[in-house]
């Protein structure tokens, strides 16, 4: 059983008995028949541990502690799998080895004579906070014996590690396919940080910076996002992440040119932002420099009237207030308020639209997106408006131009689509 246990061992292959190979290797049952003993030696935890470090009191969890930390790169369905054959063993291994009694009220008999959950409510607490601490203390031999119950409470010690090890995972996991929703979809990252040709971004350089401005407070190119070490984001901690994010300001100190819709952050929910950064960490690095911003003015940190504080999922609740997170951290009005000595004008021309935007595609303007019925989108219906935001036809059938990024808003989910629309009816006309 040594050879090889400095090995990897699959995660699906899990706890296996081993026959005994001679008379030494035998007991005798209740019965008086003989009984082939299983040595603890032959057990192997499935995380790539030796049997030596599997028999020590806290080694082998310590072990599996360390493999499901690994969050999303261990496959969740593995696990199940792997602990459907846990489940499986065990009853084999209880139908062979102890008395027919109920398999859950001998599991905890045994976890009862040292940890009882009444009188330690430490180890109870610390199920919320650290449940391989918690698997960990369950895992003691009783009265220093051998046998039955040592090794009934190292598998449910396991047990209730490779569960929160499957927790950990189905929430990074929904971690990084919310981050995947925000950052390709509502909040149109690659639109700015992604090079452009005539139909928009060219995708074999996504996120490797894109375009560039020459307005009167800066000349700037958007810049690297990737997870390039040099060039990129790849060197950069989540805390200086959020900080530009929200903030907008660089590590060096340095604040980001004013395009930047760091401003709009600022109202993120603290599971989105961590979203965000969970997709970035996976982008692929691409090396590729852009030139260095150029300031011509202070740059400012503009925040939309309302978004100042960070959202709580609780708020979401409101149709109304979540269209208007949403269209906040997706930046329209960034977009389609023009742009003044000081900034964006939010005070008396939010959603005006005019600015204008030059690219491959020429020069296009922003429009306006107020309730006006003359000038803005007050006399749209919901589905003209959604079909200009997702595939960009305008509500007399012509093509609208880039660089607004439908194709990113076409992932949008209809409720997401819904809370917007009933956001847009409320803004107040602009001529």
């Amino acid at each position: 059983d040594r050879a090889g246990s400095s090995g990897e061992c699959d995660h699906a292959k899990m706890i296996e008995p081993s026959a005994a190979s001679d008379d030494k290797d035998h007991r005798r049952g209740r019965d008086g028949r003989q009984e082939p003993r299983r040595s603890r030696r032959s057990f192997r935890n499935g995380a790539g541990c030796s049997s030596r470090r599997f028999r020590s009191r806290d080694g082998g969890l310590r072990v599996i502690a360390s493999r499901l930390s690994l969050g999303a790169r261990i496959d969740v369905e593995h696990r199940l799998h792997g602990l459907r054959q846990l489940l499986e063993v065990l009853l084999d291994w209880r139908s062979q080895r102890i008395e027919p009694v109920d398999g859950a009220e001998k599991i905890f008999h045994g976890l009862r004579r040292r940890h009882r959950f009444d009188a330690q409510r430490k180890d109870r607490d610390a199920l919320g906070d650290g449940p391989f601490d918690f698997a960990k203390a369950m895992y003691s031999p009783a009265d220093k014996r051998r046998g039955g119950d040592s090794l009934l409470r190292y598998i449910t010690a396991f047990i209730i590690v490779f569960a929160a090890g499957c927790g950990i995972a189905i929430a990074q996991s929904d971690l990084f396919k919310r981050g995947d929703y925000l950052v390709n979809g509502i909040l149109t990252c690659g639109n700015c940080h992604s090079p452009k040709g005539p139909a928009g971004d060219t995708m074999q350089k996504a996120f490797s910076g894109g375009l560039s401005w020459d307005e009167p407070p800066f000349k700037v190119t958007a810049t690297n996002i990737t997870q390039d070490a040099e060039t990129g984001i790849g060197n950069y901690s989540d805390a200086e992440l959020k900080q530009v994010m929200r903030k907008g300001i660089k590590r060096n100190g340095v604040p980001v040119a004013m395009i930047m819709p760091s401003g709009f952050y600022e109202i993120m929910t603290e599971r989105d932002l961590n979203a965000v950064i969970a997709y970035l960490r996976t982008i692929k690095p691409i090396r590729n420099t852009v030139p260095d911003p150029i300031y011509k003015t202070a740059q400012r940190h503009p925040i939309p009237p309302g978004g100042e504080k960070a959202f709580t999922e609780a708020m979401m609740k409101d149709k109304v207030a979540k269209g208007f997170y949403l269209t906040t951290i997706a930046h329209c009005m960034e977009c389609h308020t023009p742009l003044g000595p000081g900034g964006r004008d939010f005070a008396a021309r939010l959603g005006a639209g005019g600015f204008e935007f030059p690219g491959p595609w020429g020069v296009s303007a922003a429009r306006n997106v107020t309730s006006s019925k003359e000038k803005g989108i007050g006399g749209w219906t919901d589905d003209e408006i959604k079909r200009a935001i997702t595939e960009g036809i305008s509500r007399d059938g012509s093509r609208l131009k880039p660089p607004m990024g439908y194709h990113y808003y076409s992932t949008v989910s209809a409720d997401d689509l819904d809370a917007v629309v009933a956001y847009l009816r409320t803004v107040p006309a602009k001529e």
